[in-house]
């Protein structure tokens, strides 16, 4: 459940959830690891960890743009192993990206 105090989730309206099948590093869960990409431009994130294997991102500024993308990268599991040396993208009508 979304949190009240949360001024991003408030602003914005809504959020985007990622969930992996096994625990993400919580040192590597930080906002200069996720981004918006939308009409060829990027957007500021904010990332927090809301479940051992599960990241929330949400807008960090305003997107003027029905389809987005979410990027992720340099996140790690707690075993060590990188998720990808690629970016993750998620986006409406995307199951997953590259």
């Amino acid at each position: 459940m979304e949190s009240q105090s949360d001024p991003t989730f408030e602003a914005r309206g809504w959020a985007s959830y990622v969930t992996f099948d096994k625990d993400l590093a919580p040192e590597t869960v930080q906002d200069k690891n996720a981004k918006y990409s939308a009409n060829e431009r990027e957007y500021a994130a904010q990332m927090t960890l809301v479940a051992p294997n599960q990241v929330r991102v949400s807008p960090a500024e305003d997107i003027d743009a029905s389809d987005y993308y979410v990027l992720l990268n340099d996140l790690a599991f707690t075993d060590g192993a990188r998720i990808s040396s690629e970016v993750l993208a998620f986006g409406p009508g995307q199951g997953s990206g590259s």
